[in-house]
């Protein structure tokens, strides 16, 4: 018997840890000694976890991801400045939203959802680079989209 109820539209996105999608080994390969700064369901989100390196000569990386089951790709609320590019992740629906800040954001339909990877360093081409590379191990660990 499934704990879920009747109502519950969401199944295995919601129970998604979001600290789990990505291996220690792997964010060394970004930037050393991550340190988790904040979990736990945040503005709407299921669950997130946001990561930060130490900062060093260029800087220092955060990286976010949040589970968002219930919030599809296009209720994603853009800042009047932020550039939005649509875009595909693994063939699933996706938008890269940019800032003058060095922020980087590639949200990606996941389930009856969505996952959001958010990546910010100095350099707003540096954070994309390493969303994109993020994203598609977080992609191959998260439900297909339902359509």
């Amino acid at each position: 018997m499934s704990s879920k109820g009747p109502g519950d539209s969401v199944g295995a996105l919601r129970d998604v840890v979001a600290c789990d999608l990505i291996t220690t080994e792997e964010r060394d390969q970004i930037a050393t000694n991550f340190k988790v700064i904040n979990r736990g369901p945040i503005g709407g989100s299921a669950d997130s976890c946001t990561q930060q390196s130490e900062y060093g000569p260029d800087g220092g990386v955060t990286i976010s991801i949040s589970i968002r089951p219930e919030q599809v790709i296009e209720d994603y609320v853009a800042a009047s400045t932020d550039k939005i590019t649509d875009s595909e992740v693994a063939g699933r629906p996706a938008k890269q939203i940019t800032n003058s800040g060095g922020t980087c954001i590639v949200t990606f339909a996941a389930e009856r959802g969505r996952v959001d990877v958010s990546v910010a360093t100095r350099s707003v081409k540096d954070s994309c680079d390493i969303a994109d590379h993020l994203t598609e191990i977080v992609e191959s660990r998260v439900p297909e989209p339902t359509t």
